[in-house]
């Protein structure tokens, strides 16, 4: 499915509302789990420095 975006910044909002969805769905399994996993921190970690990225991005739109 391929969404049309009015301006780039909006497709940069709708983006970290993407990777902010996964980070709570990734919490929200480890927070089942007694051992959360390195692969499931070095996942988390990743997203994260995406999200600052764009935020970085957007700050300079």
């Amino acid at each position: 499915m391929e969404i049309d975006f009015r301006t780039p910044r909006e497709a940069i909002i709708y983006e970290i509302g993407l990777q902010t969805g996964i980070i709570q769905r990734e919490k929200e399994l480890q927070a089942g789990k007694v051992n959360s996993t390195d692969e499931s921190a070095n996942f988390i970690s990743k997203i994260q420095k995406q999200i600052d990225l764009i935020i970085n991005v957007i700050k300079g739109i």
